[in-house]
């Protein structure tokens, strides 16, 4: 034109999105806003078996002139896996959802192992896990000879033994052929009068 003429800008703000992928159990929305705004992060996403161990890059302050995308980065959660026998206690430790490895059946002087307190599951949860060994008595055969006459009684290991002293017209009884122990052996013995 035959004039001056002065233009101004109008200018608009851009906004820009950060998406939060792999966030596990957790449903985080992705953030939309406009550039140069502040940001504020999420909660903190939680994963069965998992800890959150941060995101894959450092959340900016203010909102970037583009689009992101942050992955979460899981640390497997550990736990213990602790047996206890009769007189021993080990811990396995695995980490979340690998495979246990059942032990052999522990064995114990005088007891027979009936199984474990609990069911051993496939893999490993998400917590500490503690089972203990049922144990049951075995029982000993306690034979008596007295004068060619023989009686065999069972015993439960462990039990105390006592066993009369034998009359006999004529005789004094002077005792058994073996110490007699105090309580039941884990093995069957004879004793003669």
């Amino acid at each position: 034109p035959a004039n001056d003429v002065t233009y101004y800008a109008v200018l608009k703000v851009m906004q820009y999105t950060i998406t939060f992928a792999e966030t596990g159990d957790s449903v985080i929305d992705a953030i939309t806003q406009d550039y140069g705004s502040e940001i504020i992060a999420p909660a903190d996403p939680v994963k069965e078996g998992y800890t959150f161990n941060g995101w894959d890059a450092k959340m900016p302050a203010e909102m970037p002139a583009e689009n992101l995308v942050f992955n979460v980065v899981w640390k497997v959660n550990t736990h213990n896996f602790t047996y206890v026998t009769a007189r021993n206690t080990f811990s396995i430790s695995y980490s979340y959802g690998d495979s246990i490895i059942v032990p052999k059946d522990p064995t114990r002087k005088g007891f027979k192992f009936l199984g474990w307190s609990d069911t051993i599951p496939a893999t490993m949860p998400d917590k500490d896990v503690k089972i203990n060994a049922l144990w049951e008595a075995k029982k000993y055969a306690v034979t008596l000879v007295v004068d060619g006459v023989v009686r065999t009684d069972s015993i439960v290991y462990g039990d105390s033994l006592k066993i009369e002293d034998q009359k006999k017209v004529g005789y004094i009884f002077k005792g058994w052929d073996y110490d007699v122990p105090e309580v039941m052996p884990a093995k069957n013995f004879t004793l003669t009068a």
